[in-house]
């Protein structure tokens, strides 16, 4: 016997709050604060029962939910910009599981939707120890839906920010401020002279400008967070004439190294990387500093 509309919308809010309820103690969020938030999602009734079909409907964000339950609640306010009013909130969400689901490698899509964290590449500047670039939920869920994070060898954060895949409204960049343990002021300048000058914070703005151009993507910065939305970020244009740049090299060697964990081989390039021209013989080739694992 199939169930009546109003015995599937109860199921629909018993699982989600069970869901909820069940992060609390995780969370450490207090009884009363989470009454309050239910509180909330009983007066937008109607549009919150819409979402929680939304969610029903997408396996991606269904799964994406076992691991995180505030994705019951992520379309309400604040949500990456102030900009976004609560249908562009929902409309966001949904495609950037979607995203997730159709576009992502196997292995990550799976750790994405996991709440993972993920080793997507290893790059190693010359005089430098390798640092690492990962993926993983934000700390702050109402940045975004991804957190990219440079790492050093010991998990010390040179730089980090949010990315929320869109769909028609682009590659959302929001600013995050680093969590603990944040760099110091030797280790930057160490990471500095290794990259020629490229600063960890550029270096993410251009990654995530590259991986936009991967997939068709307008790529929009947020700064600061739940600012409105800006024009992405400038960056100064490949030189196409001229020998490239020990930063461009740099800048080259991670895109390849960065956009290889998102289609799977090195074979692929950036538009920056075609730029710049061959890689020189001294550094090693893209897909052999690929590294999709979870990190330790």
């Amino acid at each position: 016997m199939k169930s009546t509309p109003s015995k599937a919308i109860a199921r629909l809010w018993l699982e989600a709050v069970r869901s909820r309820w069940s992060l609390r103690l995780a969370a450490g969020e207090s009884a009363w604060w989470l009454a309050w938030r239910m509180l909330c999602w009983l007066c937008v009734f109607p549009r919150q029962t819409r979402w929680l079909q939304t969610v029903d409907a997408s396996p991606a964000l269904r799964q994406a939910a076992r691991t995180d339950p505030r994705l019951y609640e992520r379309w309400h306010a604040p949500f990456i910009s102030s900009r976004f009013g609560p249908d562009a909130r929902c409309r966001i969400v949904a495609a950037h599981y979607a995203f997730v689901q159709q576009h992502l490698p196997a292995r990550m899509r799976q750790r994405v939707l996991h709440g993972q964290d993920i080793r997507v590449a290893t790059l190693r500047p010359a005089g430098h120890a390798p640092v690492s670039l990962h993926l993983r939920k934000p700390a702050r869920a109402e940045a975004g839906e991804l957190a990219l994070l440079l790492l050093t060898g010991d998990k010390t954060v040179l730089a980090t920010c949010a990315l929320t895949f869109a769909g028609d409204d682009g590659l959302l960049v929001a600013a995050l401020p680093s969590p603990p343990p944040q760099a110091d002021d030797a280790t930057m300048r160490a990471f500095l002279r290794s990259s020629h000058g490229v600063h960890p914070r550029e270096l993410l703005h251009l990654l995530t400008r590259e991986l936009a151009t991967l997939h068709q993507l307008t790529c929009v910065h947020v700064t600061p967070l739940h600012a409105g939305c800006g024009e992405a970020a400038r960056h100064p244009a490949p030189c196409r004439d001229t020998a490239p740049t020990p930063a461009q090299m740099f800048c080259r060697d991670a895109c390849g190294a960065f956009l290889a964990a998102f289609h799977g081989s090195a074979r692929r390039q950036s538009s920056l990387a075609k730029s710049a021209g061959p890689a020189p013989d001294r550094q090693p080739a893209a897909r052999d500093r690929h590294l999709l694992a979870t990190s330790p």
